[in-house]
């Protein structure tokens, strides 16, 4: 199975962004060879899902990455390494990250695992910013596309 799981919080703004395209996905029936995951912060959902028999992950969320607002871009988990400073860790803390190591110290060596970092420009707020807003409908096609090829 192929998934994109969706992470983060409609409480923070343009944090929202990887739930909201995996939500679209959902209700606009595109799930078409993959399956698409609502996690928003409950990182054991994840890990419950991402296991050997998984052949590829894609996760969406939104990415401080020093981008203008809205800029995406596409990576694997060891080509970054978290700036989080989090006391202990939880599967609830929202460190992607962090989960993924965990997954692997679980699972072993997982299925390729992409990344799309979205640069957030408001996270106070419960609405997508505009720059996010206006780019929606890019950022969805291109997780469909990435999780297919």
């Amino acid at each position: 199975m192929k998934y994109i799981f969706g992470f983060g919080s409609y409480y923070r703004g343009d944090d929202s962004i990887g739930i909201r395209i995996c939500e679209q996905i959902i209700l606009r029936n595109l799930e078409d060879g993959f399956k698409s995951v609502v996690v928003g912060n409950n990182g054991s959902l994840f890990l419950s899902l991402v296991e050997q028999c998984t052949h590829k992950v894609l996760i969406v969320d939104s990415a401080d990455m020093g981008k203008l607002p809205g800029e995406y871009l596409i990576f694997s988990p060891d080509q970054v390494k978290s700036k989080k400073l989090i006391s202990n860790f939880s599967t609830h803390e929202g460190d992607v990250l962090k989960l993924i190591y965990l997954a692997e110290k679980i699972y072993g060596q997982l299925p390729p695992v992409e990344i799309m970092g979205i640069q957030p420009k408001c996270l106070n707020s419960g609405e997508l910013s505009p720059e996010l807003d206006q780019n929606f409908e890019k950022y969805l096609q291109k997780a469909i596309y990435l999780i297919k090829h």
